[in-house]
């Protein structure tokens, strides 16, 4: 009972220190190198997009909790103002860890890098809590959504490969970013779902604000089934069948999950379970085509 209570406490600082779904950024940037062929061993990419992935975040709860007094009465904000400390430790050392991997990066890495680290600036840092002083782009409808969708596909797509020499076909990145990009669409609207009273508060429009959470969730489902769909043709027409089972798993599973109410319920849903899809979705596909 012991041992299972501290698995648990664990398990928590991973997912409220962010570093659960670094991990998860990792596993699809590894799972990109297999899809095309590559080893999947260890390169600079990695060590950047994951401490990236935990600054990022980190800073995006540190400017939330402390300049936005709506988001202190959230819940998925307690853990940031009780660990005030390790948070801002966190922050520290994934910066230090960013800067030291961005110093051994290729130039193209470093170039490729300043629109995402713009877009992800601009998604953390805008004025939130204060009416009308957010960002102008926030108030087109679903346009947070889609930043988070582009630069979680750009990141474990175009990164990993960016860090190798080999030259791959244009169409099959456009796909690979097409199946990325439609996965984490999905996921994404129902954490929107969930930030509807703080992003309303914020001025940001986003899809469940403007059609509500009934049509916002059938999105999501229409969304993930075009994501199978895609992956279905891509391979099928490349020849290998075997992968279509393992993104045809991640689709229905996350499915599944986005649509639990019992899940729903739980404390760790979004964070634990509705990352999980994304961990899940990254082993699965490192595992299945290294076989």
């Amino acid at each position: 009972m012991q041992t299972r209570q501290i698995l648990l406490k664990v398990f928590r600082f991973l997912i409220h220190s962010n570093i659960f779904i670094a991990f998860a950024a990792v596993s699809l940037a590894m799972a990109t190198r297999v899809q095309f062929g590559l080893r999947p061993q260890f390169d600079i990419s990695l060590a950047i997009i994951f401490f990236a992935t935990i600054f990022d975040y980190n800073l995006h709860r540190f400017v939330a909790v402390y300049k936005n007094q709506e988001a202190k009465l959230s819940e998925k904000n307690r853990w940031s103002i009780d660990h005030r400390g390790i948070l801002k430790m966190l922050l520290m050392l994934s910066i230090s860890g960013l800067i030291v991997s961005l110093f051994f990066a290729q130039t193209r890495i470093l170039f490729s890098l300043i629109p995402l680290g713009l877009l992800s600036f601009l998604y953390s840092i805008p004025a939130p809590g204060i009416r009308g002083n957010s960002l102008f782009f926030s108030h087109i409808p679903g346009i947070k959504t889609l930043l988070i969708a582009l630069v979680w596909s750009a990141a474990t797509v175009l990164l990993p490969l960016m860090s190798g020499e080999n030259v791959f076909s244009q169409n099959q990145i456009l796909l690979i970013l097409a199946e990325r990009f439609t996965f984490f669409f999905a996921i994404a609207l129902p954490f929107d779902i969930r930030d509807i009273k703080s992003d309303r508060v914020a001025g940001i429009k986003t899809i469940p604000i403007a059609l509500g959470e009934i049509k916002a969730l059938q999105i999501s489902n229409l969304v993930l089934i075009l994501f199978m769909a895609i992956a279905s043709i891509h391979y099928w027409n490349n020849q290998t069948p075997q992968i279509i089972v393992l993104f045809l798993v991640t689709g229905t599973l996350t499915i599944f999950v986005i649509n639990s109410k019992k899940l729903q319920s739980l404390p760790l849903y979004y964070h634990g379970f509705l990352d999980g899809c994304i961990l899940l979705f990254g082993v699965l596909l490192c595992l299945g085509c290294l076989l």
